[in-house]
């Protein structure tokens, strides 16, 4: 995915006419006058060059990627109730388990909890993506609200204050995304990760985050807007455009957290 000039490259290759790429993502084939292909809007907006240890679940250069909304290219969600108990749902180090998400650090587990299902991560740190396709392409979401209910069971040795729990969006390799978080200190965040580079786009007091309590949570990415939302209460909201579609998904910080009714909906 980190060459997309290559990709156009590529495409020309195929072609035994000149052609010549415009702002609008619009492939003009000079060979005749009235004939103009018009290609979806795919931007590598990562950094160039592959990066050894980066995780990229878009590293095909000769596929064209689909990009819309979540309304355009739905999710099936996760609930946990298909599952037995102790059940390994997916795990960075265990690949393949799932055909519907991607856990890029971590383990994801599913664990009873009387009558109710939930999933269960136990790492320091956590990472998992919900998986769109389109055929067999690999969906790119742009306005998008990824949603989910978590519970931190206890927190680790190693905890920072910025651990917690915490949403992503567009996230279109290890180094670029945005998340949401809510805190071990009281604070929530929104920050964006591009190049490796953490920034923090907007922060604010929240209150004591508790252990086994739930909390509702929810991240919009709709144009350059993000806003994140605690038990319905939206708490922060930033622009920002240097990311504009990508993947969502969980990523839980230093906890035993519990997670459930994870969804990715339109804003």
């Amino acid at each position: 995915m980190r060459h997309a000039t290559v990709l156009l490259v590529l495409l020309a290759a195929c072609d035994s006419g000149s052609v010549s790429i415009d702002d609008t993502d619009t492939i003009t084939d000079t060979t005749d006058d009235t004939d103009t292909v018009t290609a979806p809007a795919f931007v590598d907006e990562t950094c160039d060059g592959n990066v050894e240890g980066v995780f990229d679940p878009y590293p095909e250069v000769a596929s064209v990627y689909p990009i819309g909304s979540a309304a355009t290219y739905p999710w099936p969600g996760e609930d946990f109730e298909g599952y037995t108990d102790g059940q390994l749902i997916e795990s960075s180090d265990d690949l393949g388990h799932s055909d519907h998400l991607d856990v890029t650090k971590g383990q994801l587990d599913a664990r009873y909890a009387g009558e109710f299902h939930r999933g269960f991560a136990d790492d320091d740190l956590f990472i998992a993506l919900a998986r769109g396709l389109d055929g067999q392409l690999r969906v790119g979401w742009s306005d998008v609200a990824v949603s989910g209910l978590g519970s931190v069971a206890a927190w680790k040795p190693a905890v920072e204050d910025w651990s917690g729990l915490n949403l992503i969006v567009r996230y279109q390799s290890s180094d670029d995304f945005y998340f949401a978080s809510l805190r071990y200190d009281g604070e929530v965040s929104i920050k964006r990760k591009h190049c490796g580079t953490v920034d923090v786009l907007a922060q604010d007091t929240f209150g004591t985050m508790n252990t086994s309590q739930w909390y509702d949570l929810r991240f919009v990415a709709e144009g350059t807007t993000l806003t994140f939302e605690v038990d319905d209460q939206e708490v922060l909201t930033v622009d920002d455009d240097t990311l504009s579609w990508g993947s969502a998904g969980w990523y839980t910080s230093h906890a035993e957290a519990w997670l459930d009714a994870w969804s990715i909906a339109a804003p």
